[in-house]
Formats: C-alpha cells, structure tokens, sequence
C-alpha cells in the first residue's frame, strides 16, 4: 500500500468505484478487503476510511439489490460480483441499448456475426496487414468507385442469368435481391450519394427490365469527391507523443456522457405497486459535460463539470422535460411509441449539456465553497461526446408527429441544429463523438471487397482471392478497423487514420435516403409536402400535422437536409493483442456546399483537431458497459468522456433522492401520506435484462411507428 496522502471522497463517488473495480475483477469477484486495498491505492480515488467501513458499505450495496454475494466452500471468505441490475452505478447508454437489443433480438444474427468474428480472426495474421500496407497506396475515392463497378457488373451478371429463360431459377433470384439491397446500402446509405447521381431503382423493376442501371461514373466520381476523404485509404497523421505522454494542453477538451437506469416504486408496509407490464418503472435520464481545462485556467475551477442542477426546481422546470419518465404519464401513445421516446429523451438530455457548452453559456457544477462554481466554463475546441452525434429520432415522420413524443424529436433536431450554426460559425470549434459499437459496414465491406478482388490492381494479385465475403460481410466497422489499423507500425510521433466518409442528413433517414431532391431544394420537397398534407386533412379531416403551420423555410429539420453532414472516420490507436476495440470518431459540419478543394481542406482539418485533442487528453479503456456478455476485451474511450460517465453516477443517485424527496413532499401536502413517510418509500432497482426484454417486446408489438434505419446504426 502507497504512503501518499488519501484524501475524503463523497459516498457516492466511493460506491461507484466499488462498482468499477469489481467490474474489472469478472467474473472471478472479491472480498472485502481486496476492494478496500485496492481502493485505497486507486490513483483517482485514494479513499482513506477504515475496512470495517467498507463492510457496512458492502453490506448496504447487497441489500440495494447492486451485489450478489457467494461464499465458496474451501473458504468462509464473502466474495462479492456485480447484479445486473439497473442502478445509477450500473447505467445504460443509447449505445448500451441499441447494442443489447440487437442481441435479444437476433439470435440468428448474432451467432452468425459471432462465427463471422471467428473467422476474421483466424485470417488476420497472414491477411490484414498485407490489406493495410496495400491500402495506404489507395486513393480512397477511386477504391470506392471501383468497389461500386465491381459490385454492379456482378449484379449485371446475375440479370443477364434472369433474363435468360434456361438459366433462370430461385437461386439467381435470391441473388439479384441480395446483391440489389446491398448497392442500394452502400450508394445511399453508407456513402451518402442521392438518386439523383446513382439511381439503382427497385429491384421488382430491375428484374424486369424496367429499370436499366446505368450510371455516368465521370458523375458518380465527382459526387464521391464530396462524400471521400484522405490522401490515401489508410495514412499516418502527425501524433506528437504516445497516450503515456501527450503534448502540453493549450486549449480546453469537453467530454459528454448520457445514461439512464430504471427503477420501480415501493411504498408501505409490503405493499408493493408494481404491475408484470411495468407500466409504474420510472426511468432515469441524465447527462453530465466535463471540460478539461489548461493550466492556468485548470486553477480556476474545483470542479470543471456542467450538468442540471438536482433540485426540485430543476425537476419541475419544463426545460428539463424527459429526465424522468413513466409510462402512465404517456397515455396517448402505444407502448413502441414510448420506448421511442425514452430513447429520444435520453439523446436529448445529452443534446442539451452538449448545446451549452459548445455555444460557451455552460455554468461550472459545485457548491458555494468551490472556486468556479457558477461560473462559465470555457468554450472546448474539440467537444467529445459518448456516442454518434447524429440525433437519435430522425425520421421526418416522427418529427411531424402533432404529440409529446413529436416535441421530444423537434427539441432534438432544434437542438443539433443550434449545435450545427455554432461549427458553422467557428473555424475552430468540433462537435465530435465517439461511437464505441456500430452496426455499420462502411468500412469493413471496402477492406473484404478489398482483400477479395480490389488489391489485384495494386498488387497484381488479390490479397486472398478465397476470402469468404459473404462470411465476412457480418463483420461490423468497429472491429475490422481495430484489426486493420493496429496491424501497421506507425513511425515515431505518427498514427495510422482511415479515410474519412461524408453522409449527409437525409441520407440517415429511412423515408428521405432515396429521395429525388437536388441539392439546395430541399425547401421546394417540403413545402410540396406541406400542401399535401393539408389537402389530405381538408378532404379527409384528422388531426394537423406539425409541418402544416410552419414556416417551412426557417424550420429546423428542413435546414439540417440541407446543411447538415456527418464525417466519421478511425484512429489506430494501439497495436496491444488484444487491442482494446477502438470507436468510431465522428463529426458535426456543414461541408457539402462548399467548393471540393475547400471541402478537402475543411475535413483533413477537423480530422486534425480531433487527433490532436486524443493527444493531449488521452484515452481510457471502458469495460463498464461489458456487464451483458462475457466480453473480456475493453473498449477505448476520450478520458475526458469517461470522467463524465463517472459523475453521472452520482448525478443519477441525486436524481433519485430529488425525486424521492417531491414525491413524499407531495403525497403529505395531499393528505398528509396517511403514515407514508420517506422511510417507507422506496425505488428499488430494476433487473436489467427484465427491463429490456420489456422494452424489446413494446417495440416488436408495433414496429411501424418507427422503422429502422437502413445502416442499422443509431
């Protein structure tokens, strides 16, 4: 044990560090002591209370339901393991939930992702980096566009096998759709390009001949000039020291991180109002900012951190809408409608500390005995935040919708649109984020067409012209890049970069990726819209959409089609075996309707920017959001992200004791709780499968309020 100096911490922040440390320790568990030792050498905390403390401390965290406890027989030592439950210290992102949904839901899937995994692996050694070192003689624009031939002349020739009578059987069908759905998500979808550049039509036309796919790829390529970027498919970019060391900071690094947890109400002697369809769960949302700060402005504050305040003032303040939620106060929509919305408030707690700090009216945390607090926090240059960056509800047919769950998205899109004029307006300042699991293939199904067929012009011949693309092709983005870009040595003070891929907003929602509109009239489609839709109600009556009675020029969602552009690319951050899965980094900007020369220069800059603000702020492994598989391999994340994860668990803990204390407040001032008391009141934590196999069940009860979007990513 370390003589330094321990120092007092707050009892919540002391249990999320249990939390934490026995995370690290699965599956094997820990006593008491080992926790207590551990954490008091913990560089961060450095707790300073007695052993005998720390069993009250675990006693108290097995009976809240956070820990099982198991007494092995060779030992009469208490070994203690997480729950899975959902708890402030145990708390769920979107990106938590989207991916946890995926796996309840698909099994198929997942055991066909998970044998597409095994076989990735077992080729990587002799494969990937003779992909890597091929691909940093690619220009990522031409590789694309003869990914984009290629795969077309063998949809061509599945439709010269239709046409002819004798060759044609279910199989050569089966195959056309196949090869059909995966162009149309790779031309709108994954590489943002309109049908206006590349019309692939639908596959019943093409079929029958109605539809002749022929594009002009002179136009096909200068549309990917603007979607495209990078000297090279994979390049070194300058990264001044390793993660050990990093260059001095000079400007400030702000980090977000949203969570939510779930809990059930109790209250009484036993009396227990809890329904099997867990109409009375209360979900939890909240969203804490951490800006790392410079010296000397670092000196300025104790605590560099933005968030609600948990008052009861902020509770019942209409701003802060979406931060608790249940489902009875919800009656007007179907269960599916809202879980919709609880994911979307969850994005927009997020949005709303994100708004604040990246316009500068961000007001730093703390009590009246810290120095800043209240004060405003620097604007960062580069802003983290945990997750896409892309709003989480963005289909137009949500946003028009004249209800709660309408409010809900509109707030979303008002806000990332506020974001957007803050990037717009600064030549400095990225709104960037970090996506640590994606159902996107944008840059895997290049690398396997790549290793399959496209390195043979490079190198004479493909790398491994029995690569299995159709197994491959379940291999997700996060995990081909961490594999491709750690197989490269990068000289001393570079790191290796992918190319960087451009999808403009329409291009994320399922009902507009298609659409026929040029660029610049977006106004022009929904102003078509808006008649339309008045037309129908006139004849037809109905409730008014939203849309019906705005200016359609100055509204929000119609701006963000036209102006909005989501860049996303990956840093090689580690050549460690394992290595820790690295995130998606993307960014928010406004770039298609600039000159291709001045695109180019605008995207290698931000990429810059948010390379530099890894170097001088670091990373951080996360395994806390491991605790539904029996992943063993971490996660990299921007530290400054997860310092913000951490508070909000104890943010999340004063959210709790806020609502309990209104609620008890409340029930005496209406007729003096007839013996309730806040000691017979209770939230008690809600198992965390149960709660998504709930959720799960209301969105697969009703899956035409809102479909999915075709990248399968949020």
């Amino acid at each position: 044990m370390t003589n330094r100096m321990k120092r007092s911490i707050d009892m919540r922040t002391r249990e999320s560090a249990i939390i934490r440390f026995l995370r690290e320790q699965e599956p094997s568990g820990a006593s008491v002591r080992e926790i207590w030792e551990a954490l008091q050498d913990d560089e961060l905390l450095g707790d300073n209370v007695t052993l005998q403390a720390y069993h009250r401390i675990m006693n108290r965290l097995e009976a809240r339901g956070n820990l099982e406890v198991d007494i092995p027989e060779e030992s009469a030592t208490r070994i203690y393991r997480l729950s899975e439950f959902l708890t402030p210290e145990n708390p769920l992102s979107l990106t938590d939930i989207q991916e946890a949904l995926w796996s309840l839901s698909a099994p198929d899937a997942l055991a066909r992702y998970l044998d597409a995994v095994d076989y990735f692996e077992s080729r990587r050694n002799d494969v990937l980096k003779k992909a890597a070192e091929g691909l940093m003689q690619e220009d990522p624009v031409e590789l694309v566009l003869e990914m984009l031939r290629d795969k077309l002349a063998r949809l061509q020739e599945n439709l010269e096998d239709y046409a002819d009578l004798q060759t044609r059987d279910s199989v050569v069908e089966q195959e056309i759709g196949a090869r059909h759905s995966e162009l149309v998500t790779l031309v709108h979808s994954y590489y943002g390009l309109s049908t206006m550049v590349f019309d692939l039509g639908n596959v019943d036309q093409v079929k029958g001949g109605n539809h002749h796919i022929d594009p002009d790829w002179n136009i096909v390529r200068d549309a990917l000039r603007m979607r495209v970027f990078g000297e090279s498919a994979i390049f070194y970019a300058p990264f001044p020291q390793d993660l050990a060391g990093g260059p001095e900071q000079t400007y400030p690094v702000g980090g977000s991180d949203g969570s939510t947890h779930a809990g059930v109400v109790r209250a009484g002697l036993g009396a227990e109002f809890v329904e099997d369809s867990g109409e009375l769960v209360l979900t939890f949302n909240n969203s804490i900012v951490r800006v790392r700060l410079p010296e000397p402005a670092a000196s300025d504050f104790d605590f560099p951190y933005h968030g609600v305040p948990m008052t009861r003032a902020a509770l019942e303040d209409p701003s802060n809408r979406g931060m608790i939620l249940a489902r009875p106060w919800h009656p007007d929509l179907t269960d599916s409608e809202y879980e919709h919305l609880k994911k979307a408030a969850l994005d927009v707690v997020q949005y709303r500390v994100d708004e604040r700090v990246m316009l500068g009216t961000a007001r730093a945390l703390g009590n009246d005995r810290s120095r800043g607090s209240g004060r405003l926090l620097p604007r960062p240059r580069v802003h983290f935040r945990d997750g896409t960056v892309t709003p989480q509800e963005r289909e137009f047919s949500h946003y028009n919708r004249p209800d709660e769950y309408g409010e809900m998205v509109r707030e979303g899109i008002a806000l990332s649109y506020s974001i957007l004029r803050a990037v717009k307006d600064s030549q400095r300042l990225v709104f960037a984020g970090a996506v640590k699991s994606t159902q996107l293939k944008t840059f895997s199904s290049l690398l396997n067409w790549y290793i399959a067929r496209g390195s043979a012009r490079q190198l004479g011949q493909p790398i491994d012209p029995l690569w299995d693309m159709t197994l491959s092709g379940h291999i997700n983005d996060n995990h081909a890049m961490t594999r491709l870009l750690t197989a490269v040595d990068p000289p001393e003070g570079m790191i290796a970069c992918s190319f960087a891929v451009l999808r403009p907003f329409p291009q994320l929602a399922t009902s507009l990726y298609r659409s026929r509109v040029p660029e610049g009239r977006w106004a022009e489609k929904f102003e078509d819209d808006q008649k339309r839709m008045k037309e129908e109600r006139e004849r037809w009556s109905g409730a008014p959409h939203y849309l019906e009675n705005v200016d359609v020029g100055e509204d929000y969602y119609v701006r963000m089609c036209g102006e909005a552009d989501y860049v996303m690319f990956y840093i090689g951050h580690t050549g460690a075996d394992p290595s820790p899965g690295l995130p998606r980094y993307e960014f928010l900007d406004s770039i298609r309707n600039l000159e291709p020369d001045e695109a180019k220069d605008r995207v290698a800059e931000r990429v810059s920017y948010i390379v530099e603000a890894i170097s001088v702020t670091k990373l951080t492994r996360d395994s806390d959001h491991n605790f539904l598989s029996n992943k063993r391999i971490s996660r990299l994340i921007p530290s400054v992200v997860y310092e913000a994860h951490e508070q909000c668990k104890v943010w999340g803990h004063k959210l709790e004791s806020e609502l309990k204390s209104e609620i008890v407040a409340r029930l005496a001032a209406l007729k003096r709780s007839r013996g309730l008391t806040a000691k017979s009141f209770a939230l008690l934590p809600l198992p965390m499968r149960e709660y998504l196999r709930r959720m799960q069940e209301s969105l697969d009860g009703d899956g035409t309020d809102a479909p999915e979007l075709p990248s399968g990513d949020s």
